[in-house]
C-alpha cells in the first residue's frame, strides 16, 4: 500500500476500515444481546472515540513488530495490561485506583459506556473520559506516524 500512497493515508484507511468493522460488530452484538443504551448519542460517541483510540494502539503494535508471527505471539501479552483497567472500573475499589484506571483508554471508555447504559450518570463529567481518549488517540497516532517515518529513512 505504501508504494501508491503515503503512510498517513494508509493509517487513515486502516483506521476507517477498523471503525467500520467496530460499527458493524457493535450493531450485531447489540442485536444479539438485546441491550439498548439509555443515551444513544453518548453510546455512539463513546464507541467512536474508543474505537479510534484502540485502533491506533493496535496499529502502533503492528508497526513495532517485524512480522505477523511476532505480532500474534506478543500482542496477547501486551493487551492484558490494556484490558485490566476496564475490568477495575466500578468494582468499588478506592477512588484513587478508579481514577488511575480511568486515565487509561479502556478505563475511560468503560466510564463513558457505563454512563451510556445507566439511567443516571455514575461517572461525571463525561468530558473527562472523552478527553482521556482523545489524548491517548493523539499519542498513539503520533507514535505510529513517527514509527512509520523512521522506516522510510
Amino acid at each position: 500500500l505504501v508504494l501508491i500512497s503515503s503512510y498517513g493515508e494508509v493509517v487513515i484507511g486502516k483506521a476507517l476500515l477498523g471503525v467500520t468493522y467496530v460499527g458493524i460488530m457493535t450493531a450485531i452484538l447489540l442485536g444479539i444481546t438485546r441491550l439498548r443504551p439509555v443515551s444513544n448519542g453518548l453510546f455512539l460517541g463513546s464507541m467512536v472515540l474508543l474505537a479510534i483510540c484502540l485502533l491506533g494502539f493496535g496499529l502502533l503494535l503492528g508497526s513495532v513488530f517485524k512480522s505477523a508471527t511476532q505480532l500474534n505471539t506478543w500482542s496477547g501479552l501486551l493487551l492484558i495490561p490494556a484490558i485490566i483497567p476496564a475490568s477495575i472500573i466500578g468494582l468499588g475499589l478506592p477512588s484513587l485506583v478508579d481514577r488511575i484506571a480511568g486515565l487509561t483508554p479502556t478505563g475511560a471508555g468503560m466510564k463513558l459506556l457505563t454512563n451510556a447504559f445507566s439511567e443516571e450518570a455514575l461517572y461525571h463529567p463525561n468530558w473527562q473520559p472523552a478527553l482521556v481518549l482523545i489524548v491517548w488517540s493523539a499519542i498513539f497516532y503520533a507514535l505510529l506516524l513517527w514509527q512509520l517515518s523512521r522506516r522510510r529513512s
